[in-house]
Formats: structure tokens, sequence, C-alpha cells
């Protein structure tokens, strides 16, 4: 009895022989066009769809990924052009006695929209402008504009700048694009002529330019961000398209004192303060430039796989129809081949391409024609297996 209840359990260990001849094809055509062949012209369509599904989830792995683990805050990590330095200034001018608004500035309503009204605004621009403009007369013409810019003790240009208006969504997008539109490629004071807020908010930007230096456009429910190099080159245009002010996070603007070299005995001491400073500005602001940035990068992420899940399964479907009319000849002995077996066939294929593009995918980034390489992949090995595995002059 024993012995027999052995060899039952035996029996039934064993595979099935046609489960491990669909197993073992199924390995081979990694490799091999024959076995895809094999595959899906004599095989169950549910294994082809599995795979192709399986495939075109593979290949979709490092766009999603890349796009996902973007981070707002390496704007200011990465190239940052002393954005955070012109940060620091502003919250600091803004947190001062004469013109103090850092707290409208840093609080946010019921809405999630900024505490702030433009008359607010005018009145710290119009105080900030007139202590400015006691030393540089010749910026007198800029009071009517009500915008805050730094300048730098040292050049005498601007090297950061923050407009502000009452406008959310695609509005502050358009008035944003507008601003910059209209940036001049010199950083000087020395002559020009501003125009009229109106202008800007009315969407008719004219000739005159503005200061290509470091911008931070603060909307009702967002903000925007332009950060140029030191050539006056854009370097992060459109970088946080869609910056929104997260849900129960308020600006980061806190009391913080820009470190001056006379309350320091030495030159060391200063600089570690400076650098201090400096960091600690660079670790506020980042934090909260990704969660800002969230939502936003969710959405790209999941768009831009969309569209490429679009492509990854609209283009394997032509190429299954390509094999279907390249195999209609009269004399062709692969007219045995139907639309949906030639479709199969082509599912059975895309799956050394799907693994070759996770490959490629996060070894050049998706945002190099490796984002693409599924395509190409599967392209020419179809049109290999057309020309070996399903010639008609095969013998």
């Amino acid at each position: 009895m024993s012995k027999n209840n052995k060899k039952n359990t035996k029996a039934k260990k064993q595979m099935n022989p046609r489960t491990k001849e669909n197993l073992l094809l199924g390995f081979r055509s990694i490799l091999s066009n024959d076995a895809c062949y094999d595959l899906g012209h004599t095989r169950p369509w549910y294994a082809a769809v599995i795979v192709f599904i399986l495939s075109t989830i593979i290949a979709l792995i490092p766009t999603f990924t890349t796009y996902m683990t973007v981070s707002g805050g390496t704007m200011l990590t990465t190239n940052s052009y002393g954005y955070e330095v012109g940060l620091a200034h502003f919250q600091n001018d803004s947190d001062d006695d004469s013109y103090a608004i850092s707290s409208y500035l840093s609080t946010l309503d019921s809405d999630g929209t900024l505490s702030m009204t433009r008359e607010k605004w005018v009145e710290f621009t119009t105080a900030y402008n007139a202590n400015l403009n006691a030393s540089r007369p010749e910026e007198s013409q800029l009071d009517d504009w009500h915008w805050y810019r730094h300048i730098n003790s040292n050049t005498g240009n601007v090297d950061f700048q923050v407009f502000y208006c009452e406008f959310s969504g695609s509005e502050l997008s358009s008035y944003a694009s507008s601003i910059i539109a209209i940036a001049g490629a010199s950083a000087s004071t020395s002559s020009w002529t501003m125009p009229t807020y109106e202008a800007i908010a009315g969407l008719n930007p004219t000739d005159s330019p503005i200061y290509a230096v470091n911008t931070l456009i603060l909307g009702e429910d967002g903000f925007r961000i332009f950060k140029y190099n030191s050539a006056g080159s854009l370097s992060a245009g459109g970088y946080g398209v869609n910056f929104k002010y997260p849900a129960n996070e308020d600006l980061p603007f806190y009391e913080m004192s820009i470190p001056q070299a006379e309350d320091y005995a030495t030159d060391m001491d200063y600089a570690e303060a400076y650098y201090r400073y400096v960091n600690g500005v660079t670790h506020v602001w980042s934090e909260y430039f990704d969660l800002a940035y969230r939502d936003y990068k969710n959405m790209t992420a999941w768009v831009q796989t969309g569209i490429m899940a679009a492509v990854f399964v609209g283009f394997p479907a032509f190429m299954g129809l390509l094999v279907f009319l390249m195999t209609r000849g009269k004399n062709n002995p692969f007219r045995i081949i139907n639309a949906w077996h030639s479709q199969k066939i082509v599912y059975w294929a895309c799956f050394t391409p799907a693994i070759l593009q996770l490959i490629l995918g996060f070894a050049f980034g998706v945002s190099s024609i490796m984002a693409y390489a599924y395509i190409f992949l599967v392209g020419m090995r179809i049109m290999w297996m057309s020309m070996r595995t399903l010639s008609p002059n095969r013998q």
C-alpha cells in the first residue's frame, strides 16, 4: 500500500508533456523567431496576450520611474545659479520692519490661495523701491511697475526678481510666459523702459525687456520658476510649470538674517556663517519645492506613460498587420496565417525588445532616443523574421 502511494505521488508530480513543450517553446521565443511563429500559429491566444501585456508594462517602466522620481528640490541643488541666495534676499527684505509682508506671503487661505492682495504687494514694492531708488535715481521710472528685484552690490546688476499677480491656473501660466517672452538678454539696470502692468496682465507683451535673471512669479494658487545661467540664458524655463501651493503647507518664509561680514571677527567665521545660511535656505526651500511639484509630477508621469503606452501598443498592432499582408502571396506557404495569428506572432516577439528597452531606458534616460528603442527593436525583429522565418523561399 505504501509503495502504491509513492508511485501515485510521483506520477502526480510529473509535468504534462504539452505544458513542458509550451514552456520550452516560450523560453526559446526570447531568441528564436521560429519559436515565435510556432507559438503564434499553434498555441492558445491568451498566452500571447499575457506576454504582450507583460512586455508593454516592462517597456514602460523606465518612463514611469523616471518621471515619478523627478524632484522639484533639485532645482536648488543642481546648477542653482544662485537661486537660493536670491530667495534668501527676498525673504530677508520682505521681513524687514519697514515694509514687512512675509506673514502675508507665507500664509495660505482655507481654499489654498495666497493670503495676499495686489494692494498689499503695491504697498511693499512702493516702500522697497523708494528705498532702493534713493541711491539709484535712474530706476525711478520703475516705480509704477511694483515688482521686487535685488541688485548685486558688486556688479550693480539685478540678480533676482519677484513678480506677483492675482492669477491662477492657466492664466498664471500665460502671465508667466508673457513675462519671460519679453525678457532681455542683459541684466543691466542702466537704460530701458518697463512695460505697464496692464500690458502683462492683458497678456499683450511689448518689446520692452525685463532682466534675464532668476525669477519667481507668485500667483494666487501657485508659482512659477525661471532660472538663468550666468550668460543670461534660460536654464530651467518651465521647470515648475505647475508648482502649486501644497495644502496645509505655507511658503517657507522664516526669520533669517543674512550674515554681515562686520559682525564676525575673522573672514573664516563669516564664511562659515554664510555657508550655514545658504545651506539652510537650500534645505527649507528644496523640501517645499518637492511638495509643490508633487501633483504636477504625478500628472506628468501618468500622461507621458499613457502616451508611450499608446505607442507601444499601437506599433505592434501595425506590425501584426504588416506580417499578415506580407504573407498574402498566392504561392506563399505562410498564407495559412490569418490576421489573428499574425498578431500573436508579433506579441510573442515583443518580450525580448521589452527587456532591452528596460535596460537601455535606465542606462541612457527617457529623454534620449533610447526612450523609443522598443519600437525600433520590435520593428527590426519583425523585419528579420519576415526575411528568414516567414520567407516564401524558405527551404
